[in-house]
């Protein structure tokens, strides 16, 4: 009897791919025109274009971590879908940097 449900199973796949797949309705747009290349341009928050920021406006090089300034954001425990592998993770929320002229500055990271 396994047989039969196997062989009628096969037969009813064969005519399903055999079958011609007719358009439903009108075929979709065209893709419209690419968006023009531009420079991109990225600024603390708060500051305007042209304002600066500290003494000289600028971070020198080379700036170093602030050793013991990391904060994180509270761990995340990820578990794949089989339960097999436990990921405790703590992303990195914050940490300071010092420039070659002894200013500091910080870099926040957003929480995913």
């Amino acid at each position: 009897m396994a047989d039969v449900l196997d062989k009628a199973a096969v037969k009813a796949l064969r005519e399903l791919v055999r079958q011609e797949v007719k358009p439903s309705g009108p075929l979709p747009p065209a893709p419209s025109q690419a968006i023009p290349s531009q420079t991109g341009v990225a600024r603390p928050a708060g500051l305007k274009q042209g304002s600066g920021g500290g003494k000289s406006g600028a971070i020198a090089s080379p700036i170093s971590e602030v050793a013991g300034s990391r904060v994180y954001y509270p761990p995340q425990t990820v578990t794949t879908t089989d339960g097999a592998i436990v990921l405790r993770i703590e992303a990195l929320k914050e940490v300071q940097f010092e420039d070659a002229n002894g200013d500091t500055f910080t870099v926040r990271f957003q929480s995913s």
